[in-house]
């Protein structure tokens, strides 16, 4: 990508905040980020960074599609080597003490420093909470906060030792979701059904849609046409154009693809 739109987009609630944004690489005494205690963060893209937590100065890699979960002291961002496209989730004390509460783990309330180098759940909430952050002004924000503690849920289950006192999420699993998310990502250009993604998960077309709408937040459909409008976007910016860029991604034409990026509030600058 020749020339970086740099963008910062949120939705605030006393509640939570959910930030989306996009910064050029910056050197030591540029400019200094400094993520949210208590947050969990998605990275759309690889870079190589130098930063300060607690005092202590260190090199750190976040990779693409990596997690990286804050605890009460939070790491500052000195430098990053190149341009970097991410996500900011945190959810407010009492919204974080209700979760950690009914799940069992209410000591882990402020969550802990950890770099997830790859969880297919993350990637499908960060992907949907992306969309609602570029269309701001007319998110809802009950279903900002439903993927919110969607995704706060699942790090305390898979990180911090939670347990549902209920049902569990049903039989898509982390192994299987990131099974479905492979297939679908190289094989966007083909004409993908829901009965080949249920074969991919090994559940019958019924449960897996149920099962992959309760723990996305989103039907396959949506799920599909969302991964590819990323996808688009991401070659158009690289310089591909758009019929091109259709094609690779599997929409049929420009128009489709247009239809999809705003359907996904992607069309304009917000997203690089």
């Amino acid at each position: 990508m020749d020339t970086v739109v740099p963008f910062v987009t949120r939705i605030m609630t006393e509640d939570f905040a959910v930030t989306y944004c996009c910064f050029p690489p910056w050197e030591v005494g540029d400019f200094t980020s400094v993520s949210a205690p208590s947050s969990i963060g998605y990275s759309f893209t690889t870079q190589d960074c130098a930063v300060e937590q607690a005092g202590r100065p260190h090199d750190r890699t976040v990779p693409s599609g990596g997690t990286v979960v804050t605890g009460g002291d939070a790491p500052s961002w000195l430098r990053v080597d190149r341009p970097s496209r991410l996500i900011e989730v945190v959810a407010g004390p009492l919204l974080r003490a209700s979760m950690a509460d009914e799940l069992g783990v209410s000591d882990e309330r402020n969550l802990g420093d950890l770099l997830i180098d790859r969880d297919p759940v993350v990637r499908v909430l960060a992907l949907r909470l992306a969309t609602l952050a570029v269309q701001a002004d007319l998110a809802d924000s009950l279903c900002t906060e439903a993927m919110v503690r969607r995704l706060y849920r699942h790090v305390l289950r898979n990180r911090f030792g939670g347990r549902l006192r209920e049902r569990s999420d049903g039989a898509l699993d982390q192994r299987r979701l990131a099974r479905v998310i492979d297939y679908i990502e190289a094989h966007l250009r083909t004409e993908l059904s829901l009965t080949a993604l249920a074969d991919v998960a090994a559940l019958t077309p019924y449960h897996f849609q149920r099962s992959f709408t309760r723990v996305a937040g989103c039907s396959p459909h949506q799920m599909v046409s969302l991964i590819r409008a990323f996808r688009a976007r991401d070659l158009i910016a690289e310089g591909v154009a758009e019929p091109v860029a259709a094609k690779c991604v599997g929409f049929n034409g420009k128009r489709a693809l247009r239809l999809a990026l705003n359907r996904h509030g992607l069309s304009g600058n917000l997203v690089g």
